[in-house]
């Protein structure tokens, strides 16, 4: 009985779910249904190829920008190579 009692508490609270909606189509254009589907494949084919051109030039962009680090890099390297040389034979 208690138990009851605090179930239909609880039930009070609680807030109900809204109704769902439905809506169905009286009318069904196969036509038009493969039209939209050619011409979403036909844009998806477009932004594939898009999207590979842009690859490639980053691509080309990053291994260009990687050859001028590589530079920067050796002569960082040789610099602290004779610092290191020069402290060893003052000490």
């Amino acid at each position: 009985m208690v138990k009851d009692f605090i179930m239909a508490l609880f039930r009070v609270f609680k807030a109900e779910k809204p109704r769902q909606f439905s809506l169905q189509h009286r009318y069904y254009d196969e036509r038009k249904e493969k039209l939209d589907r050619m011409m979403k494949e036909s844009s998806r084919e477009e932004s594939k190829l898009e999207y590979r051109e842009r690859l490639r030039e980053g691509w080309s962009r990053r291994s260009s920008i990687k050859s001028v680090n590589n530079g920067s890099n050796i002569r960082v390297i040789i610099i602290a190579a004779l610092l290191i040389l020069l402290v060893y034979f003052l000490y």
